[in-house]
């Protein structure tokens, strides 16, 4: 008999807390579970897709950026692990959304991008926890720091004369 294969689940937007089903400071057995892994990542997302366009959004605790595009996320972590959601909206940790929104507004039009997001326990932290990511994809294409890359490793650095 043949598998039948999930579908990802339409969601308004794509976030940590909306693809965990709660956040990670109220998520008790992941916070024991950080404090006692230390230096470990827990893993907590993966998140896929093709940011189009951005909006920044103004709250009580500050600025954040709505990606605005196609979307996909694999919950990796809780009750919830394996689950897939759509979305046409993303909100990413502050780390990656400034460096997404600096590719969207270096005049991209798509921007591709590919994330597996986790936590880890850090001491120094308010939190005490910090997000990581790991690049699913090489570097997005385009963008002024890979084309002056592809330019730096095309040439030679020529020796210096005596």
């Amino acid at each position: 008999m043949a598998t039948k294969e999930k579908i990802a689940e339409p969601i308004r937007k794509i976030t940590i807390r909306d693809v965990l089903g709660t956040s990670v400071d109220k998520d008790e057995t992941l916070l024991k579970r950080m404090m006692g892994a230390q230096k470990d990542v827990v893993p907590l997302m993966r998140v896929i897709g093709i940011a189009k366009a951005s909006k920044v959004k103004v709250t009580d605790l500050g600025e954040s950026i709505a990606f605005i595009g196609e979307f996909k996320a694999t919950c990796l972590y809780g009750e919830s692990k394996g689950e897939q959601f759509t979305a046409a909206k993303c909100f990413l940790p502050k780390f990656l959304e400034e460096e997404l929104y600096g590719l969207l507004g270096a005049g991209q039009h798509e921007v591709p991008f590919g994330f597996e997001i986790g936590v880890k326990y850090d001491r120094t932290s308010v939190t005490k926890y910090t997000y990581t990511a790991r690049p699913l994809l090489a570097a997005a294409t385009g963008g002024a720091l890979a084309l002056l890359e592809a330019q730096i490793a095309g040439k030679a650095l020529a020796a210096p004369k005596e």
